[in-house]
């Protein structure tokens, strides 16, 4: 099933530009593309073309040209002068690595010139003032090389079209704007669901100049507690892109995305993420570490921290790590005695402390994360500094019960409903964890074994289903499991 894009009404745009030319007479029709119609068709700067004046273009344009006319404010008494501005926004998810302009005049000479530098102001082309009309491509060039936005693969241009008259048609005042044609929505997948699932998308852009780009991409993958972000590029009157989702069982399914923001795969459906369906970090877990501030100096306060050997965390080669305010990073290995960990002034709070230690190996429901690095934290403001008589513990996002089994049947063996512990941003690659293999092992008739379980944060009870040997015949038995001893055959 191709996907598609669905718009309101359209409306105008402007796509990408930019000029740099080297000294040329030019000639052509007198013409501005302000935001362009679905065709790309340019929109007219004078009468010659329009009714109406075009509007001033401003807001985000990336690229700003404008022509001199001779003899102004001290240019050359022979030729009009054309000069542009590149300025590319700061923070774009793919990388532009500058503009290309090129004017075609009446005469059917050719001259193109690029500028790359951020915030130049650039002589492009020097213009015998008869050789008007002029044509003029601006294109916005992309890396081909960067794949941060996988569905632009293939786009390496975008192109804005500009027909100038006269040079009184691009004054400094007035001048020809190129933007990027097409918005990015800033997509955040969350798997809530136990089957894999992966998104298809198809349908195509606008890239100015009446041409379009086909977006064809899918995502990866997306199992249980992993996050999943990609941009999905839309022209800017779309209001909704359907997609293809593939699920591990059954047949694919239709879904639709609204807009940027997140989502939760969940019960086979794509939906809008709630609150419930957000990373979750609940402070019950257990304290791996204790922090707290001293300020016998009377300007600066000292921190210091101590590890607590919890179970289901090892403390062997554990640190904390330190990032305040200003942007400060100290990083200290840390142990079960209280160690100095930094000076931090009054500007650094707020200060956010990580414990970091790793998931031990011996803990029934944390067999997929043993021995991953398990990072939790806390964060500290100037207007509560805890002192070392009230630390500020920093605790793991799960608990770890211990459990002994005690067995009086012939033999008993279990497995735990699935479950899900939240890990908020405790790892780098997932934000919670489905816990479908939690096995009790075999316990042998009037034997009793030690285990640790790990169970979500907050909870004091687990259901779990086995079976009990008696007479030599296994007995399907349903079993309440919680911190402490569970006794069988009784």
């Amino acid at each position: 099933m191709a996907s598609s894009i669905r718009r309101s009404s359209p409306i105008c745009r402007t796509s990408l530009v930019s000029l740099a030319m080297g000294a040329a007479a030019l000639s052509g029709a007198a013409c501005q593309s302000e935001p362009s119609d679905l065709q790309g068709d340019p929109i007219c700067l004078n009468e010659d073309c329009s009714d109406a004046p075009s509007p001033p273009i401003s807001g985000n344009a990336i690229l700003d040209c404008w022509i001199t006319p001779a003899g102004a404010r001290g240019a050359d008494p022979r030729f009009d002068l054309l000069e542009c501005r590149y300025e590319p926004p700061l923070a774009y998810p793919t990388t532009l690595v500058g503009a290309t302009v090129s004017a075609l005049s009446g005469r059917g000479e050719v001259f193109s010139a690029d500028i790359e530098e951020i915030g130049e102001i650039k002589a492009m082309a020097y213009i015998d003032p008869s050789a008007y009309p002029i044509e003029l491509d601006m294109d916005i060039r992309f890396d081909s090389n960067d794949h941060r936005v996988a569905a632009l693969e293939g786009l390496d241009k975008v192109t804005t079209k500009v027909m100038v008259g006269a040079a009184a048609d691009l004054a400094s005042d007035r001048p020809a704007s190129a933007h990027i044609p097409f918005q990015l929505w800033e997509v955040n997948l969350l798997g809530r669901s136990e089957e894999f699932s992966a998104l298809s998308f198809g349908y195509s852009i606008d890239t100015g100049a009446g041409q379009r780009h086909d977006v064809a991409f899918k995502t990866r993958p997306l199992l249980f507690g992993r996050a999943e972000t990609f941009y999905l590029p839309v022209d800017a009157d779309t209001f909704a892109v359907d997609a293809t989702m593939a699920l591990s069982k059954g047949t694919p399914v239709s879904a639709t995305v609204t807009g940027p923001g997140t989502y939760s795969v969940k019960d086979g459906t794509l939906q809008r993420a709630e609150q419930a369906d957000l990373p979750q970090l609940d402070e019950d877990g257990s304290g791996l570490a204790s922090c707290w501030f001293d300020n016998s100096e009377a300007r600066f306060e000292q921190l210091f921290c101590q590890g607590h050997q919890q179970r289901g965390v090892d403390l062997d080669g554990a640190f904390i790590e330190v990032l305040t305010a200003n942007g400060k990073h100290e990083r200290t290995a840390i142990g079960n005695t209280p160690t100095w960990i930094a000076t931090v002034s009054p500007g650094d709070f707020p200060v956010k402390v990580d414990m970091v230690g790793s998931v031990s190996t011996d803990v029934i429901g944390l067999q997929s994360l043993a021995g991953r690095s398990l990072r939790a934290s806390a964060t500290v403001s100037g207007k509560e500094i805890p002192r070392e008589a009230s630390r500020r513990s920093i605790r793991a996002p799960f608990s770890v019960w211990p459990v002994r089994v005690e067995n009086k049947s012939e033999g008993f063996q279990g497995l735990l409903d699935s479950y899900v512990i939240e890990l908020g941003d405790g790892m780098i690659d997932r934000f919670a964890s489905l816990v479908a293999d939690a096995e009790i092992p075999f316990v042998p008739e009037g034997t009793a074994e030690n285990f640790l379980v790990a169970a979500p944060a907050g909870v004091y009870e687990m259901i779990g289903n086995g079976f009990m040997l008696v007479g030599g015949q296994a007995q399907e038995v349903e079993f309440v499991l919680r911190p402490g001893t569970l006794l069988v055959g009784e």
